[in-house]
């Protein structure tokens, strides 16, 4: 992942985060259970809405909708499971908020913690107190394309979404011996983790704390005015805290080695939300692993180079050595190339079968000539 070339900011997205001290601050004001007062979000939004937002997502859980927007998506959260095995009961949307502006912003984490996977829809449990479908962040990139460039979501003979002739391919489960083994790093997921409507999760990485996935300011700066009306006009803007607690978490990602290794929620959905619009609008990746058919290829292929290289330089240790290691370059390039045009390559499983094949073969080799020279010197 952080081998990708650096990409720019996504500039059609707008964060505006609730940093720890502005929190701490306007809890003072706050007469409920939020640490954001009814009345300081109305603040923010009609600030908002003087530059003329396309879209603004509300990605705080609230009790009561606010006054009078109609171009605003709110969150709820579906049940699911809590570290040390609790189990969260989830959040329901604001009330009388209608059904299709309230998205659902649970996200899918593997067994390692780290989230690789997009949950673009999940069938609500009946008890679950947030009845919506839909994800948050589908339902902003879904309004955003269809007011700002007329694109609507379809759904083609496959049972897959669309937009355009983007499709948004459903993970399905490998079903094939490696299933059993847990290899869920190198792209194996099973059915019971393939729930709802998932989709690998293609980050965009600009590298640096300062330019994050989009541009951000922070609450005090949008209500004091010193926002730019071109930084609002016709964006989506995400709305949150960019803190731990109060409802909000951190994320692991796949950047285990720099400042993107955690990163918020608030940003995680603007994360999601890039990915939607960019595929359609900029024809960026989308992530997706080889069909199977095509992982039975590239791994025989790969079995086929280790057996030949280990067969024709299995007298000759420093050639094969030297075969081995180019071997290794070049499927290094093949999978930094294949994950930069959208396709996740089984690089570990590769490499473990490239070396059994030539080890097994140097063995067999070696033990059929020692075995002549056997019957060759009892004859």
């Amino acid at each position: 992942m952080q081998l990708r070339p650096i990409e720019k900011q996504d500039t059609r997205l707008l964060i505006v985060k609730a940093t720890e001290d502005e929190l701490q601050k306007y809890e003072k004001e706050s007469n409920n259970s939020s640490p954001l007062s009814d009345k300081k979000l109305n603040q923010l939004i009609e600030k908002l809405e003087e530059h003329q937002p396309k879209i603004v997502g509300i990605n705080i859980l609230r009790d009561r909708r606010i006054n009078n927007q109609d171009n605003l998506i709110y969150i709820c959260n579906h049940p699911g499971e809590k570290q040390l095995g609790q189990r969260y009961p989830g959040y329901p949307a604001p009330q009388e908020v209608q059904f299709d502006r309230a998205g659902f912003s649970n996200v899918i984490e593997d067994s390692d913690g780290i989230v690789r996977r997009h949950l673009l829809f999940e069938k609500p449990e009946v008890t679950s107190p947030c009845q919506s479908s839909l994800s948050f962040s589908f339902l902003l990139a879904a309004y955003y394309l269809k007011a700002q460039e007329g694109i609507e979501a379809e759904t083609n003979l496959d049972g897959n979404t669309k937009f355009n002739n983007v499709i948004f391919k459903k993970l399905k489960a490998n079903s094939w011996a490696f299933r059993s083994s847990n290899f869920n790093n190198s792209g194996i997921y099973t059915e019971d983790e393939l729930g709802g409507y998932q989709i690998l999760l293609n980050y965009r990485y600009t590298k640096t704390k300062e330019k994050r996935i989009a541009p951000t300011v922070s609450f005090s700066d949008v209500l004091e005015g010193k926002i730019r009306p071109n930084a609002i006009k016709n964006k989506i803007v995400i709305v949150g805290y960019n803190t731990e607690g109060h409802n909000s978490f951190f994320s692991n990602t796949p950047y285990t080695k720099s400042s993107y290794k955690k990163i918020p929620a608030l940003e995680l959905q603007a994360q999601m939300v890039s990915q939607i619009i960019s595929s359609v609008l900029d024809k960026r990746a989308l992530l997706s692993f080889l069909p199977k058919w095509g992982e039975y290829l590239w791994l025989w292929s790969w079995i086929l180079i280790g057996t030949s290289t280990a067969w024709i330089f299995h007298e000759r240790w420093s050639l094969l050595i030297l075969t081995n290691s180019t071997a290794i370059i070049i499927l290094f390039l093949f999978y930094w190339g294949s994950f930069i045009y959208g396709f996740w390559l089984p690089l570990v499983r590769t490499i473990l079968f490239l070396f059994l094949a030539s080890s097994t073969t140097i063995i067999v080799t070696n033990y059929s000539l020692l075995k002549i020279l056997v019957i060759n010197y009892l004859s």
